[in-house]
């Protein structure tokens, strides 16, 4: 739905998404995976117009738009199509890869 994504999304995230529904849908939930991890770093949760973020997807940062945060940092995996995982700091050492745990066994 175009109007739900131009709530999280700002006009220059927006101009950027692929024609191809497929790739559009891919990009939109990485982008919102990484934006709600920028959004709980910063203690805010959605109280933050995610809007006044820009992800810069190729160099890994954040960017407040307000002026309010300093450029965050983040890594996103994949974890299966659909599925994405985002970490989110203040500092750029961040990992390069995850582990899942199953605490069920």
């Amino acid at each position: 739905n175009e109007s739900m994504v131009a709530r999280f999304l700002n006009q220059i995230e927006m101009e950027e998404l692929p024609d191809d529904l497929t790739q559009r849908i891919s990009k939109v939930n990485r982008l919102w995976c990484i934006k709600e991890s920028f959004i709980k770093l910063i203690g805010l949760g959605l109280l933050y117009n995610m809007r006044d973020c820009i992800v810069e997807l190729e160099k890994g940062h954040i960017i407040d738009i307000t002026g309010h945060y300093d450029i965050a940092y983040f890594k996103d995996f994949v974890i299966e199509p659909d599925y994405h995982l985002s970490i989110c700091s203040m500092h750029a050492d961040l990992p390069e890869n995850y582990n899942i745990i199953d605490f069920t066994k």
